[in-house]
């Protein structure tokens, strides 16, 4: 499935979060890899979110419209989007279909 299409993202099954918190920065252990990613404030409330329930990339879009001021992020579509692609390529994350 390719990821730039239109379906939900949800956490890869088999894998439980663990995070950790300093300040703004994020530390989230993937236990189906046994991989540990740092991740910024904004990224990390994303992939709670999708961790909460599976969304799309549209509805992630929105969210982060109401939560960003106007001028941080110049391109929201692209931002969420490639932050999908490297959650996804982290197995962080996957597709499914909606």
């Amino acid at each position: 499935m390719s990821p730039a299409g239109e379906h939900l993202w949800r956490i890869t099954q088999g894998c439980e979060l663990r995070w950790r918190s300093w300040n703004d920065e994020y530390v989230v252990y993937n236990s189906g890899s046994g991989d540990t990613h740092l991740l910024d404030l904004l990224s990390a409330e994303i992939l709670e979110k999708i961790e909460e329930v599976p969304a799309s990339s549209r509805a992630l879009e929105d969210w982060v419209a109401g939560r960003v001021a106007a001028d941080s992020i110049p391109e929201i579509s692209g931002y969420v989007s490639d932050l999908l692609l490297q959650l996804h390529s982290l197995a962080l994350i996957e597709a499914v279909d909606a």
